[in-house]
């Protein structure tokens, strides 16, 4: 019997074995393939001669007396960072980069890097979301819209409300984190529990109630991610 017992657990050991070489197998290949798609981005990006980009941060800076607009712009999943000492008003705009024959690969796989820019010029303003643009229009001061529109969809703030929020040591409120997340999956779950409870009991008493509304939830979050925009915090989480 013991010997039967013996066996048994080695062949489940080596099972087991195959199973994780088999899941190390396909993460590994799943990684190559993400650094190859990254790497064709960035072979297309640099035959670019110019770019449409949006706008996610703009904001006036101060060195040496002089005065200079910083910008934060999207491409893709990459965030790229720029000044310009002319302002600008636009979301939208289309930019011409210089130097980036001395971007390498790596620096594009951080998806956050520096490029001096020339032949800035503003494009029509981009719409917001119906949802966004609803919240916002609940408060007439610029601060407390800025506030919660960082709050609940990681828009950017401005110098001024970001000092503000580090003098009342509330900063870590105004980035999407974990906290937030799981501040969202509470409140939905314990909402839709007495719903679920009451359709289990009559249809389904079968099912697992942590199961069912955790894919429900993780269904919301991800469109939730695709609303809020790629934002790195949000992103590492999920």
């Amino acid at each position: 019997m013991i010997c039967v017992m013996q066996l048994a657990s080695k062949r489940i050991y080596k099972l087991q074995k195959r199973h994780f070489a088999f899941i190390y197998f396909v993460l590994f290949v799943v990684f190559c393939l993400n650094v190859h798609l990254k790497f064709l981005d960035f072979c297309e990006f640099l035959m670019q001669d110019r770019y449409i980009l949006k706008v996610l941060k703009n904001y006036e800076k101060s060195k040496n007396n002089k005065n200079y607009y910083v910008l934060h712009l999207a491409y893709k999943d990459v965030i790229i960072y720029t000044t310009t000492k002319q302002k600008i008003n636009s979301n939208k705009i289309s930019i011409n980069f210089a130097a980036k024959n001395k971007l390498d690969f790596y620096d594009y796989l951080k998806a956050r890097f520096y490029l001096p820019s020339y032949k800035i010029q503003e494009e029509k303003q981009e719409d917001e979301k119906a949802l966004i643009s609803y919240f916002k229009k609940q408060h007439s001061d610029k601060k407390m819209q800025e506030f919660y529109l960082a709050l609940f969809f990681a828009k950017p703030i401005s110098n001024e409300l970001r000092t503000d929020v580090n003098y009342y040591g509330i900063a870590h409120l105004l980035a999407i984190s974990g906290y937030h997340l799981g501040l969202i999956y509470s409140i939905l779950f314990f909402t839709l529990m007495y719903f679920y409870k009451y359709l289990q009991k009559r249809f389904f008493p079968y099912r697992s109630i942590h199961l069912d509304l955790a894919i429900v939830i993780f269904i919301f979050l991800f469109f939730y991610f695709i609303l809020i925009g790629q934002v790195a915090s949000f992103f590492v989480l999920l």
